[in-house]
């Protein structure tokens, strides 16, 4: 028999039965519904905030407050050349002691961090797993400062080493069109100089040719103005105001002429030494151009001694040895130019010396260089069909050697002039400038010739005195770059009056004209100032005899 206790029990145990069974009935009814949707909720934020996690371009990045590694993306580890993200993990366990290359710019981090709590658009470099150097930017903040023990950082990192060369680009691109600019000025003031120099002294020349040793100076005078102009032309190029123009050059001139600059540039701790082997050293090239590659050689090389070495500069015409030309078959049958800078400095190792010619490479620190001076040697030489080694034993210094095509070619003898060699002419010619020096001795230099010369330093005015009389003249020559009118708005209106009229114009320099337009105009000749006698001597006779 059962106790009554038990048969008294059984109800309540029943009731409690359908109590807990109508309470989970309407748990589920009204929470359990809620609850689920939550919890999707939630598992479809977590998805989204995975999905930008892994899938963002920017790089993601938890770390402690002194830069342990908490968690990363996988496009961080992308950015520093790791292949998958927990390679990047297992290897890198902090940031700022292991990727950043200088860990100053980590510690900077830091202080702005706990100074201001975050900080935005840092730009800073990071070393990739191959030891390539990328330009970073870093934005992060601090998470969790309520407890300043359990506070982490996290963050954002973009590259921009594309944006940094594209920025160093454009720097470069502005300092040329400055540079442009500065040389226009000087090449029309400076070859207008040259031009009074020259003309002096052809005068001088006349009344001395009894004297050998005063004649051997003016000469002299005359050599030095010549390679002054030359030297103008050589900047205008540089300045990518003037097409570099390929010819037979002497090169050892060239390095000598680069030697006498570098020799006021570099430190005195840096000697130079030179060392020339060679008979021949004519080269099909744009003498502008060599003198680039010989000054970046060895300014590249100054730099690799700081505390003090020996540069040292050696040209051979003995051409390329059978190593070299197993090195590079590239290099056709026939003579060669070997043209080496070498430095004592510390040397490079294999890693440097592989990428050493790529274009914005550098092992200088900020502001020390582009990284475009040897990719721009490199693309000079092989524009001139050359060639170009480097060698660094370890310790030794670094030995670049360029191979450089030989052309057989003279130089013509000097000639003396003399008064005898120039032949007498008959005319009126019309010279027109705005520089009174060079008009006195062009119209001296011309009398000698035998011509009447007539002189205008106003534009305006010598229309107005064309216009009078346009059958007067024979020949019109005239400068470009005047006040109130151009020589080549000059020129026009010259030939609207008299269409026949021979002209030639005559710079220092300008951006408005060229040899091909100031044909299109109707002038029959365009001269470069300072203009030597004798070539504008031959010039006038042949255009008056057709």
């Amino acid at each position: 028999m059962k106790k009554p206790s038990d048969s008294s029990d059984a109800p309540r145990d029943e009731l409690r039965e359908k109590i807990i069974g109508l309470g989970e009935r309407s748990l589920r009814k009204s929470y359990y519904p809620q609850l689920r949707e939550q919890i999707e909720m939630l598992k479809k934020s977590e998805e989204r905030f995975r999905s930008i996690y892994e899938n963002a371009v920017e790089g993601i990045f938890q770390t402690t407050i002194n830069g342990r590694l908490l968690d990363a993306s996988p496009s961080l580890a992308g950015i520093l050349g790791y292949e998958t993200l927990n390679e990047f993990l297992s290897e890198v366990k902090n940031i700022r002691d292991q990727v950043h290359v200088r860990i100053e710019d980590g510690l900077e981090i830091k202080r702005i961090l706990e100074k201001d709590g975050g900080v935005s658009g840092y730009e800073t470099r990071f070393r990739k797993k191959n030891g390539d150097v990328i330009w970073v930017s870093i934005s992060a903040k601090i998470v969790g400062c309520e407890k300043w023990a359990e506070a982490y950082v996290q963050g954002f990192v973009v590259d921009i080493t594309e944006r940094k060369k594209m920025s160093a680009q454009l720097r470069q691109v502005q300092k040329m069109e400055a540079l442009g600019a500065l040389a226009g000025g000087v090449a029309h003031d400076f070859n207008n100089i040259l031009g009074v120099i020259t003309g002096y002294t052809e005068l001088s020349l006349f009344e001395v040719s009894g004297e050998e040793k005063l004649y051997k100076n003016l000469n002299t005078i005359l050599t030095a103005c010549n390679r002054a102009k030359e030297l103008v032309q050589q900047i205008l190029t540089f300045a990518r105001l003037r097409e570099s123009e390929k010819k037979p050059i002497r090169l050892d001139i060239i390095v000598k002429e680069s030697i006498k600059m570098l020799r006021a540039s570099l430190p005195s701790t840096v000697q130079i030494e030179t060392e020339f082997n060679c008979k021949n050293t004519h080269v099909p090239a744009d003498p502008t151009q060599m003198h680039q590659v010989l000054m970046n050689l060895c300014t590249n090389a100054a730099h690799a001694m700081r505390d003090g070495g020996v540069l040292k500069i050696q040209m051979d015409d003995t051409g390329p040895d059978f190593e070299d030309k197993q090195r590079f078959p590239e290099l056709n049958t026939g003579d060669y130019v070997k043209l080496t800078v070498s430095d004592t400095g510390a040397g490079m190792d294999e890693s440097v010396m592989e990428r050493i010619f790529d274009p914005y490479f550098t092992t200088k620190g900020p502001g020390e260089g582009t990284g475009l001076g040897l990719s721009v040697v490199h693309g000079i030489v092989k524009h001139h069909e050359g060639v170009i080694h480097v060698a660094s034993p370890p310790g030794e210094g670094a030995r670049f050697s360029i191979f450089l095509p030989l052309v057989k070619s003279e130089e013509p003898p000097e000639q003396e002039e003399t008064e005898s060699e120039y032949d007498q002419g008959r005319g009126t010619i019309f010279v027109i400038d705005d520089e009174p020096f060079l008009l006195e001795t062009a119209q001296q230099l011309l009398d000698r010739l035998g011509y009447r010369v007539i002189t205008e330093s106003d534009s305006l005015k010598a229309l107005e005195r064309f216009h009078a009389e346009p059958d007067l003249f024979d020949l019109v020559i005239t400068d470009m770059t005047m006040p109130k009118m151009t020589g080549a708005e000059l020129g026009k209106r010259i030939k609207e009056i008299r269409p026949d009229i021979p002209m030639i114009l005559c710079t220092g320099f300008s951006e408005q004209i060229n040899e091909k337009s100031a044909l299109e105009i109707g002038f029959h000749k365009y001269l470069m100032k300072p203009v030597k006698f004798r070539e504008l001597a031959d010039i006038i006779r042949n255009m008056l005899a057709t």
